[in-house]
């Protein structure tokens, strides 16, 4: 269904906190297709924090700062 959703041009906040506490194999399977599918398309996918990733289709970008700590 995600990996639709990017095809269509959908950007998409996906929670993974469920998934990562009932099977962490299939999570990392999963942020890897979406990965995947982000790269064919040419959009982008990054985490917001533990819980959340961000996928986006070629049409936004996600911006990244550098944050010196």
């Amino acid at each position: 269904r995600i990996q639709k959703k990017l095809r269509e041009g959908v950007m998409l906040l996906v929670r993974v906190k469920d998934l990562k506490q009932k099977d962490s194999d299939e999570l990392k399977r999963s942020v890897e297709r979406i990965k995947r599918t982000c790269l064919a398309i040419n959009g982008d996918i990054a985490g917001l924090s533990e819980d959340w990733i961000i996928a986006t289709p070629q049409t936004a970008k996600i911006h990244r700062e550098n944050v010196a700590g």
